[in-house]
């Protein structure tokens, strides 16, 4: 079993209202042990939304989500209303944390593919939320 324990910026814990996306494992795993994902939960915490990035172009935005968990955290506050509203249209349950959560992880994990496409940020994130939705 991996379990990480990170100590945290004067001992507290993160906040539990924290935004968290449950990601694909197997996109950072070694390929000798993507075989055992099953019992790995890959999860990522957000940051709390600060004003860093507020005056930023989204495809720069993008590109800082590599490094940056700011950015990402930007990203999500900038977005998500519309995916929300994307899911709803399709009858997802949207208000449900963890769906949320599984679905914020799948449009993480394809943050590579969207400088390849060459569409908007709102029609990718659009496409993601009709893909989550279809199942």
């Amino acid at each position: 079993m991996l379990v990480e324990r990170r100590s945290h910026e004067g001992g507290r814990q993160p906040d539990a209202r924290a935004a968290v996306a449950i990601r694909d494992a197997r996109l950072v795993l070694p390929l000798e042990l993507r075989a055992h994902t099953d019992a790995i939960r890959y999860v990522q915490r957000l940051a709390p939304v600060r004003r860093t990035f507020e005056c930023v172009a989204v495809h720069e935005l993008l590109e800082r989500c590599a490094y940056d968990p700011l950015a990402v955290s930007e990203l999500w506050w900038r977005g998500h209303e519309r995916a929300l509203t994307r899911l709803r249209i399709h009858g997802a349950e949207a208000g449900d944390g963890a769906a949320l959560s599984v679905f914020l992880g799948h449009v993480l994990d394809e943050l590579d593919d969207f400088s390849a496409g060459g569409a908007s940020f709102e029609s990718w994130l659009d496409a993601i939320a009709d893909r989550f939705a279809a199942g």
